[in-house]
């Protein structure tokens, strides 16, 4: 199941990868249009539409590496994690705590990896995010084991986890 799991975010971060090239290429042939060329010395049309390519083209080459990874973390197929690590499938449930009274939902699924935090995609029905050592659930579950609760600090306050499961 992990496998299909990393693999379908490795396709979801190649559409994006797609998408961003085709962005790129339109702002690099905008950039070097005819049209874009400076009229005057407070025209800066063409020197916005190199910086947009620029920054597009840095973003494309984040997600190669992002794809890389998650292609090897796909290879390693069914690795068991016996603690919460990069290559892991976790499931936290969110519990109720005296800070955060407020019922927080279902049970969240997510993989462990260093890149694409936040990103999410649907598999079977259950929907799956990433959790980075960058982000605070991220940093808090790491290490964590089945059954473990955990208090994860936020700016909007401390949220409380029971770890359910590590894959």
């Amino acid at each position: 199941m992990k496998r299909e799991i990393f693999q379908a975010f490795v396709l979801k971060f190649e559409a994006e990868l797609a998408a961003m090239m085709e962005s790129a290429k339109a702002a690099h042939e905008a950039a070097t249009h005819e049209e874009y060329k400076a009229e005057d010395s407070h025209d800066t049309r063409g020197i916005e539409a190199s910086y947009l390519a620029g920054a597009q083209a840095a973003r494309a080459a984040e997600l190669r590496n992002v794809i890389l990874e998650y292609k090897a973390l796909a290879a390693e197929g069914e690795r068991h994690c016996a603690t919460a690590a990069v290559g892991a499938l976790v499931k936290v449930q969110p519990l109720l705590s005296e800070e955060d009274p407020k019922p927080r939902g279902t049970a969240i699924s997510a993989v462990v990896a260093v890149r694409g935090g936040g990103t999410q995609v649907e598999l079977d029905g259950i929907t799956y995010s990433v959790f980075t050592p960058n982000s605070p659930i991220g940093e808090g579950i790491l290490g964590a084991i089945p059954g473990e609760e955990l208090v994860i600090e936020s700016k909007g306050g401390n949220r409380a986890y029971r770890v359910v499961s590590v894959l």
